[in-house]
């Protein structure tokens, strides 16, 4: 075949037979990939005047797609793989057109289950040996994702400065994505130019969406010049603006919901960018059902969602609803409009990838039901670049120009410190944001930078990230030059460097030989270098290097780097350990407000430092060359830092400080491939509360010794200065470990399974391990966790509904041979039942506690049976009585035994001081609860779906009359079985408990008497005694329901004191309490009364019953 060279003129196939004319002067030119493809590779041409770099005859590289174009015509694809990019060159004559421009239609094939998109882009030369200039892309990132989808049209025009070229060459570069997995397979038809905008035809809807009640998405097949209000028509609705995100896509949104199950739409006299006109478009919108409308990504740990209906709270609060990428979310915030709702993540959201998003079965309030759906979803934040520009400066480059005006510069956040931003006026660009801030940033310091969701010029939904900002001045050094194999050497810079010149190898000399090749690693602080010659080992060398920057461009200073071949000694897990960590300092105290980690080498050899990585959750960066004996202690701060911890001992200065997160982090040292020596997860419950985490003290570790990991060895620092940088730490004892494991608990997981979490971390070996069950259970496998925290047991049969399983372990050891504790290891599970309404009560409530104590809610399972409370919920009810603020209590499975209490409190800490008779195993500790007023409130308990509700009423009139300090005096429910809005069921608690029973049986419970009749219990009673019960109950039982009934107290002089019922229809049986008090709510005077009880039944008969009941007083 011949080179490629030649100008080419060719029939339209497809659509762009019909029309384009037959003149090759006066038609664009079209290529249809009709005839076969020669499997050469460029500059060999595969078809006329078409070459690539790696033609292929199977379906890989570039290949010819037969029966795969438009209409069933073949056409081009590439199928990229990590190894292999495609590039596509043409040549394309200019002629005579205005305005020319390059036209195609593409779309992409599922390639495998892989997350990986292709990205395409088209530049221009003009000549194969000049440089392709005006690199454009096609669509945008994610516009080519690895699913089936259609074809669409793409359209590039010829940059204006090459329109005076009479031929060009076109090259077409199709490159494999970010993701995981496979690439996405590429399709191309129909490639052609004419001029610019190319006539197409009728204009038609290519998808069609509801994002909302209020808003329709429409996306064409060509771009359109435009459309005006009064063009578009929605009967019985307006339009209130129209958003234009590309030429090609537009948003309609309305003044009213779309709220008919069918919706016609008319769009009239729409015109192409070509000047074709399409004079009717009628479209019928569907939204009979609730579904999934828009998806956005506000960042990485939250996914906003939107509904094409307004939907059911009761439904929709429900995180078993939902699945992002597999995984329920932990909570859910309802949003005020009610279509949408924001799911957060405790995963977050990688970059530069295709998530699936899940909604199970959602329910709109027309009371129908919606179809399981999915949704995937690219995470592209559209920046090029993220940096400091100087130390007061940070500046954002996109990739769309922004609506400055829509920006909220107050969600801008640097996490841990006080920085606050102004935007700076950058002439010209609007895709540069630049940010101005209040004070300096530290050079060298690691800072996590928050950005929030933006909208591009044209409306496009711009997500928000996080990314790490370090104002960086200082060059890379060569920390260190290991053997890694004969003729291998690992180099170790002191920070991150700039792969495209880390990469060059004449920038590395040794012995006046360059290396044959250099290997980028993961690490981006690490290269390899390939040598042609073996080294010796224990033999001197010099390697020099040069011209190689940080990643902020800061070049090296050429040097000369003497080391020692040998092959590196690999250090033993926890040989060198994370000693002490100072995440959050002060500036009151002692130490430098600055954070620092202390190592402690416990080996008995001495420990090169060059090369190891220190990193967190984030980042990791380097540790310079140094060396640390035995018994030694180093403290590592940032560079800029290290002179105030001179006093302390020895300190190593670290480019690029990874900044410690206050609230918790996970710290790893490394070694130099990428092997943990050590590693460190601290949180605020590490530090037993949040007074102490704010306090500016460092967590310190127990026994340096102890070989395991376990949250019992971290420990806040007890020294007067808050922290014992580089000396032995303030909480030592190396006391060895005789505390035995316990089995904390087990919980069943689908139909057949249990995990088994235990007190410490447990020894890998499992093999004796003794399990044993009642009733007894066919064990198939178990496994331990990466932790050793827990086992995962796995049966030969499905567990049983309802059914208590109790499960022994022995023969399990810690992993320093601790056996487990025969007290503790024992435990029980269940699958629970469904429940019912009556089975979950609302069983006391404390609205209004003493200062500075919890408000709590009980509730109690009045059944035998095991329930989940998965997705219940606790809310209250807004001014119009409609249930508000709903509180998830449990986003995963917990289950609450039969007859057993469970209470929600802010604090169970406190709680447990204010009552301390409360059974705190009860307690679980919610960051917020519903608003109960002091005064008065409902408080409202619910089921997943909401088809069972327990609604309370409470005021602070309903505690016993003569209370003279309601703060800190819970209401009990007296009974489970009388309906929970009967103000006489609900009672102050006893003083004699503290005034409240937190997590145990109530101090003021009513029990149903076993006969017909009525009875009166207590028969004396002191009203203003404390300890004891301080009212009587009047309760009934009757053979039938129905009866009418009135209650009095009478004294014994025949006077009226109080009535307590008037014509009320009673049930089968009930209650009403006394207090002692009269009409007016006071006390009455000791002494003997008369309970007056006249009863209608269904025949008309009356019985009136007579009891008496002694009033005391105490002395």
């Amino acid at each position: 075949m011949g080179n490629l060279g030649f100008s080419w003129c060719f029939g339209a196939f497809g659509l762009l037979a019909l029309l384009f004319s037959t003149s090759c002067n006066a038609f664009a030119q079209v290529q249809g990939f009709e005839n076969e493809f020669a499997i050469v590779n460029h500059p060999e041409t595969f078809l006329p005047n078409w070459s690539a770099n790696v033609v292929s005859a199977s379906s890989s590289r570039v290949f010819h797609a037969k029966g795969e174009g438009k209409n069933g015509s073949n056409a081009l694809a590439v199928q990229t793989i990590g190894s292999f990019n495609a590039e596509i060159f043409t040549e394309i004559i200019l002629g005579t057109f205005p305005s020319p421009a390059i036209g195609f239609y593409a779309k992409t094939k599922q390639n495998g289950s892989g997350t990986r998109p292709v990205s395409v882009f088209l530049s221009f030369s003009k000549n194969q040996g000049a440089e392709f200039q005006f690199r454009t892309q096609v669509g945008e990132n994610g516009t080519f994702q690895n699913k089936n989808s259609e074809y669409a049209f793409f359209e590039i025009p010829i940059p204006q400065l090459l329109q005076s070229e009479a031929k060009l060459v076109v090259k077409i570069e199709v490159l494999y994505g970010l993701g995981s997995g496979s690439a996405a397979r590429f399709l191309m038809d129909d490639f052609g130019l004419a001029s610019s905008p190319m006539p197409r035809g009728q204009i038609r809807v290519l998808e069609k969406r509801l994002l909302n009640p209020f808003s329709v998405f429409l996306k064409m097949d060509q771009e359109i010049k435009g459309l005006a209000q009064e063009q578009v028509t929605l009967q019985g609705n307006s339009l209130s603006r129209l958003a234009f995100p590309t030429d090609s896509t537009f948003v309609l949104h309305f003044n009213e919901p779309i709220v008919a199950d069918s919706q016609q739409i008319i769009l009239q006299n729409v015109t192409a960018k070509n000047g074709d006109l399409t004079t009717d478009l009628s479209l019928e919108i569907r939204n009979d059902t609730i579904s999934l409308g828009e998806v956005l990504i506000v960042g990485p740990e939250r996914i906003r969602l939107s509904f094409s209906r307004f939907f059911d709270p009761a439904v929709t609060s429900q995180t078993s609803l939902y699945q992002v990428n597999g995984r329920s979310p932990v909570d859910i915030l309802l949003m005020e409009n009610l279509f949408e709702v924001e799911l957060l993540l405790d995963n977050p959201l990688p970059l530069s990838q295709l998530h699936e998003i899940t909604v199970f079965s959602n329910k709109g309030t027309n009371g129908k039901e919606g179809q399981n759906q999915k949704r995937e979803i690219y995470y592209d934040d559209y920046l090029e670049a993220v940096f400091a520009k100087d130390s007061k400066t940070i500046q954002l480059i996109h990739d769309l120009e922004l609506d400055m005006d829509v920006l909220d510069l107050e969600r801008f956040r640097i996490a841990d410190q006080d920085f606050t931003f102004q935007r700076l006026e950058v002439p010209d660009d609007l895709r540069v944001l630049s940010l101005s801030l209040n004070r300096e940033m530290e050079e060298n310091l690691q800072y996590l930078f928050s950005i929030p969701p933006r909208r591009s010029r044209r409306g496009i939904w711009i997500p928000g990230s996080k990314k790490e900002i370090v104002w960086d001045k200082t060059s890379p050094t060569l920390v260190s030059a290991i053997g890694i194999g004969p003729k291998k050497l690992l180099l170790t810079f002191s920070e991150p460097i700039d792969p495209v010149f880390a990469s060059m190898p004449q920038n590395y000399t040794l012995g006046g030989k360059q290396p044959e090749s250099v290997i980028l690693q993961e690490n981006p602080s690490q290269v390899v270098l390939v040598w042609e010659q073996s080294f010796l080992d224990q033999a001197n060398y010099v390697l020099e290097i040069s011209q190689i920057p940080d990643r902020a461009g800061n070049f090296i200073v050429p040097s000369a780097f003497p080391f020692l071949f040998k092959d590196p000694d690999r250090l033993v897990f926890k040989s060198l350990i994370i000693n002490e960590v100072m995440a959050a300092p002060r500036d009151e105290n002692i130490l430098p407000n600055v954070e620092y980690i202390e190592l402690l080498n416990v080996s008995q050899e001495w420990i090169s430092l060059g090369g190891l990585s220190l990193a967190n959750s984030r980042s990791a960066t380097v540790l310079p060359a140094d060396t640390l004996g035995p018994g030694g202690y180093v403290l590592l701060v940032s560079r800029t830092q290290a002179s105030q911890f001179v006093e302390f001992g020895k300190v190593l200065g670290l480019t690029n400080w990874p900044t410690l997160l206050n609230a918790g982090d996970h710290l790893r040292l490394l070694d130099r491939t990428g092997n943990i020596v050590d590693s460190l997860l601290y949180s605020t419950l590490s530090y037993g509360g949040s007074a102490i985490a704010q306090g500016g003290y460092s967590l310190e570790i127990v026994n340096p010794y102890y070989p395991c990991h376990a949250t019992s060895n971290l420990k806040p620092s007890l020294s007067p200065n808050r922290g014992t940088p580089g000396k032995i730490n303030s909480v030592f004892d190396d006391t060895p470990d005789r505390i035995a494991p316990r089995l904390l608990q087990a919980r069943a997981v689908g139909d057949s399974a249990v995990v088994l979490l235990f007190s410490k971390s447990l020894a890998a070996d499992l093999a004796a391990a003794k399990l044993s069950f009642v009733p007894n259970l066919p064990l198939k496998n178990f496994s331990l966790s990466a932790n050793g925290l827990s086992v995962i047991v796995t049966f030969g049969e499905e567990l049983k509904e309802g059914t208590r399983y109790s499960i022994q372990v022995g023969n399990v050891r810690d992993c320093v041979g601790n056996l487990i504790s025969p007290e503790h290891n024992e435990m029980f599970f269940a699958i629970p039942s469904e429940a019912v309404l009556g089975d979950l009560i609302l069983n006391e409530v404390l609205f209004n506690p003493r200062t500075g104590f919890p408000k709590f809610v009980e509730i109690y399972n009045a059944s035998g049976k095991y329930l989940n409370l998965r997705d219940w919920k606790l809310a209250n009810l807004d001014n119009d009585g409609l249930v508000a603020n709903r509180t998830v209590l449990f986003h995963e499975d917990q289950l609450v035994d039969p007859f057993s209490y469970m209470v929600f409190t802010t604090d169970a800490k406190k709680l447990k001081s204010e009552y301390p008779k409360g059974d705190a195993g009860r307690f679980v500790e919610l960051a917020a609860l519903p608003s109960y007023p002091i005064a008065a409130g409902n408080v409202v308990f619910l089921n997943p779906d909401e088809s069972i509700k327990e609604h309370f009423s409470y005021s602070d009139k309903m505690h016993h009359a003569l209370l003279k300090e309601t703060r800190g005096v819970s209401l009990e429910r007296l009974s489970a079985s009388v309906q929970i809005e009967k103000p006489s069921n609900w009672h102050s608690a006893s003083a004699s408990e503290g005034f409240a029973t937190p997590g145990y049986k109530n101090s003021q419970v009513y029990t149903e008497e076993g006969e017909f009749g009525i009875h009166v219990q207590p028969k004396v009673f002191a009203p203003d005694a404390l300890g004891q019960q301080n009212f009587t109950t009047i309760s009934y039982k009757m053979e039938q329901s129905g009866n009418l009934a009135t209650i009095r107290i009478y004294g014994i002089d025949g006077k009226l004191v109080k009535e307590l019922a008037q014509g009320e229809i009673w049930g089968d049986s009930g209650f009403y309490t006394w207090e002692g008090t009269d009409q007016g709510g006071r006390k009455v005077r000791p002494g003997y009364y008369i309970v007056w009880v006249e009863i209608f039944d269904l025949n008309g008969n009356v019985s009136r019953i007579k009891k008496t009941v002694v009033v005391g007083s105490k002395f």
